[in-house]
């Protein structure tokens, strides 16, 4: 009788420490090895001592990328706000995988991001202020080679450069703004992108080019979007005639609705006026 409680005991123990074994492993699978963080760490050091000695580093952060089984971490200039970079590190902490240096850092990834950032916020101030414009979000990117390097001379563009429509001019990008209205039709649609595009003119903050998408605010399933117009042909071009072209790009999209475009666009605006 002793000795079965004893080897009760003993698979109890053994049961427990399997399962303590369990969720230790089952944890580090996702977070990380807090000892092969260690040696992430050193060999991260290293990694920046060798490779990087013109720029004063410091690590910012380390953690455990469960989806790509390696271990991230962050490096950053505390002079820069634009030196900074990942380096990702193998499963066993031991050794690089690759660096994002190139494209953050010397390509100015950062810069650009940065710079694109700080327009898009100023262009939801602006277009915030139209009454029809519900939610309202804008993204920019700039031009780039096939690729994926930036398609300007980014050589020129210094690190933590401060924002100008100057630099924004030279990144010769696209400027996407994605709109919620309370109605939905292709004069609606029209009537937005002259208004956006005149405030926009008159502040001189447009971008090389634009591109729209709108969404009824009650019916996501209602939507209309636009081809990629230069800053100059939208200058040029009139309601009707924008009106026109959008709802020829949207040809399906009305005819599987039919309430997305008006029967009389002139007569629309005439009444908006």
């Amino acid at each position: 009788m002793k000795k079965r409680k004893l080897f009760l005991k003993i698979d109890a123990g053994l049961l427990a420490f399997g399962l303590i074994i369990f969720c230790f492993s089952l944890t580090f699978s996702f977070t990380g090895n807090p000892l092969i963080m260690l040696i992430a760490r050193g060999t991260a050091q290293k990694y920046i001592r060798d490779n990087y000695p013109e720029y004063r580093l410091e690590i910012t952060d380390i953690h455990y990328d469960f989806k790509l089984t390696e271990y991230a971490v962050s490096a950053q200039s505390p002079e820069s706000q634009d030196t900074r970079f990942g380096i990702f590190i193998t499963k066993d902490g031991a050794n690089i995988a690759y660096d994002t240096f190139q494209t953050d850092v010397e390509q100015r990834g950062n810069t650009l991001s940065r710079l694109s950032n700080e327009y898009t916020k100023q262009i939801e101030t602006i277009v915030s202020s139209i009454p029809e414009a519900q939610d309202i979000f804008c993204y920019f990117s700039w031009a780039t080679t096939p690729d994926g390097t930036p398609a300007i001379p980014y050589q020129d563009i210094p690190l933590d450069m401060p924002f100008s429509m100057q630099a924004i001019h030279s990144m010769d990008g696209s400027l996407m703004i994605r709109i919620t209205c309370n109605t939905l039709n292709t004069s609606e649609a029209a009537h937005l992108i002259k208004t956006i595009q005149t405030l926009l003119a008159a502040e001189n903050m447009e971008p090389a080019y634009y591109n729209f998408y709108f969404e009824e605010a009650d019916s996501s399933q209602n939507w209309l979007s636009t081809a990629t117009y230069p800053a100059k042909k939208l200058q040029n071009i009139s309601e009707d005639e924008l009106e026109l072209e959008i709802r020829e790009a949207n040809k399906e999209q009305i005819e599987a609705k039919g309430c997305l475009a008006v029967d009389n666009p002139s007569s629309t605006i005439e009444n908006r006026n």
